[in-house]
């Protein structure tokens, strides 16, 4: 490869680059922190996405009918198919959440989970926090009734 050719695929490289940063820049400007809330026994699981509310939702009964063993491919069991196991549940957005990327993004998550555990008789399912956090408090998140 001469070196026309080398400068050539380097230019186009830098480009491609920018281009992935900028549709995940994207991307998550469509970002939102949502619940799901089974009406049965009213326990919640908090989640983020940048996904449509539906196509997340699906992949959610995706992951629980394949941990259940009903779909040809295996999935881990994941916490929210507490709250969809009796197929009787809501799914809230709680907030939009415009950001730059997926740090921030579970950074948000992250307080509202903790918010919601700090409400006394709200079961919240999710067994981990997406984002350990230095410091920051849920104190300035909007209101939302769970």
């Amino acid at each position: 490869m001469n070196k026309w050719q080398v400068a050539q695929d380097n230019l186009w490289q830098k480009v491609l680059d920018e281009r992935k940063i900028k549709d995940k820049e994207l991307q998550y400007a469509n970002s939102y922190i949502y619940m799901i809330k089974c009406n049965i026994t009213k326990e919640i699981y908090i989640g983020s996405s940048y996904s449509e509310m539906k196509k997340r939702l699906s992949d959610h009964k995706s992951d629980m009918k394949g941990a259940m063993g009903l779909l040809s491919c295996d999935r881990a069991y994941r916490t929210s198919a507490k709250v969809l196991f009796h197929n009787d549940y809501q799914h809230i957005k709680i907030e939009d959440y415009p950001c730059k990327n997926s740090q921030e993004l579970q950074a948000r998550e992250t307080l509202w989970i903790l918010k919601a555990r700090s409400i006394e008789g709200l079961v919240v399912v999710n067994a981990r926090l997406p984002l350990l956090l230095d410091n920051e408090s849920y104190s300035d998140l909007p209101e939302f009734s769970f």
